[in-house]
């Protein structure tokens, strides 16, 4: 059987707590269960195309679903799919770089390519990816601001540096690559 947002519709938000953007906006609607709900009620004729693409506008692609998810459902190209059926723009690349070389002894934030691939999604991402902080000013100011109290004031590394400007205007005391002092 081929994974589908139908899985995710009908299941019990095992991956909910990873979204980082469900964290950190505490909104229902931001979960995958509930953006893949809204896919299936547009596939059953119960919602119309601007209904749906609001109701999936919430996502912001960073894969931390898709990596805890048990069912091995690609949640994030899935829901791409679903917004390209309806006409939506395909979102613009990340342009996010990991970073090498950062010093060790800085507490390091996983960025959405690494949170992705990484082994605890709770800081896989910031909001400032694919022009979510655009589209969704509000849900991105959250996340930035719920990284910012993870690290409670410690300065922290980020592997991109449009993350790392995004989060220092949100209060963070972030160190970004081109600002990594050589040893």
């Amino acid at each position: 059987m081929t994974p589908s947002l139908d899985t995710c519709a009908y299941c019990p938000r095992l991956c909910r707590h990873v979204c980082p953007v469900a964290g950190a906006t505490a909104r229902e609607s931001a979960t995958p269960t509930a953006m893949a709900s809204v896919a299936r009620l547009f596939h059953l004729g119960k919602l119309d195309a601007v209904t749906a693409l609001a109701g999936t506008a919430l996502c912001d692609g960073c894969g931390a679903c898709e990596r805890h998810c048990h069912h091995h459902v690609p949640f994030p190209s899935l829901l791409r799919e679903f917004r390209a059926e309806l006409g939506a723009p395909a979102p613009e690349g990340s342009g996010i770089v990991l970073g090498t070389g950062l010093p060790a002894d800085l507490p390091r934030f996983r960025t959405c390519a690494e949170g992705a691939n990484g082994d605890d999604g709770a800081l896989a991402c910031c909001g400032q990816r694919d022009g979510f902080a655009e589209a969704q000013p509000e849900a991105a100011r959250m996340m930035a601001e719920a990284v910012t109290r993870h690290f409670e004031g410690q300065r922290f590394t980020c592997a991109s540096a449009s993350c790392a400007r995004w989060l220092a205007r949100h209060g963070a005391d972030v160190v970004a690559p081109a600002d990594t002092p050589r040893p």
